[in-house]
């Protein structure tokens, strides 16, 4: 006796087998890649990075007759800034950190400590380096180097943690040292690079994770 399949069960046979494989290949992701970083975290960074930019543009433009003629920065202003970046570096740190352990919980929870482990390693040894040198230039009165070096050391941290989490984090970290160097070779050009990288970079790519992480979801 002959049975015959119908070309409808052919194809429900066939998206079958591409929903196992779509399912196999997520269980492997979660395995071998942190994909809870918040996306959302990121555009909300991005925004944030933007009116803190926004505002020490504002106390600059308030105080410049007293910067412009003066060749170290006084420590007043440096202070004052310094309150700025640290209020956005606090609340994007703290809305990130909400947010990612909202998405391992919705996870069901950290299946692999090394695996976060490596991840922020990767990512934070740059950063910190580039937070030192930043430190340094600061103290030498070297200004103008700063939005560089902070583009160049995030960017290398984005794709030194790329190997243990998304993809995109290679070529927004590639995108971000690009901008650094920019704004070394102009310096005068260093605040419109910060703000891409910093501003609009980070909406960019907290868009496209968190679009991913919807599909995901899916």
């Amino acid at each position: 006796m002959i049975n015959f399949v119908s070309q409808s069960e052919i194809i429900m046979e066939h998206q079958n087998h591409i929903n196992n494989l779509n399912d196999l290949k997520n269980i492997l992701s979660k395995n071998t890649r942190f994909l809870a970083f918040s996306g959302l975290s990121g555009i909300i960074a991005g925004i944030l990075a933007l009116i803190g930019e926004y505002i020490a543009h504002l106390y600059i433009v308030k105080n410049w007759p007293n910067i412009r003629y003066s060749n170290y920065l006084a420590w007043d202003h440096i202070i004052n800034l310094g309150i700025i970046a640290a209020a956005v570096v606090v609340l994007s740190i703290t809305i990130g950190y909400v947010l990612t352990m909202k998405n391992i919980k919705k996870a069901g929870g950290i299946s692999n400590f090394k695996l976060v482990k490596n991840t922020l390693w990767n990512i934070a040894i740059p950063i910190v380096i580039g937070g030192l040198i930043c430190l340094i230039a600061l103290f030498n009165g070297d200004y103008m180097t700063i939005p560089a070096y902070m583009l160049i050391f995030y960017g290398l941290a984005l794709f030194s943690g790329s190997k243990y989490s998304f993809d995109d984090l290679k070529f927004i970290g590639l995108a971000f040292v690009g901008l650094g160097l920019c704004a070394m070779i102009w310096p005068m050009y260093n605040a419109i690079a910060w703000g891409l990288g910093f501003g609009v970079g980070h909406i960019v790519y907290g868009l496209r994770i968190h679009l991913k992480q919807r599909k995901i979801a899916w």
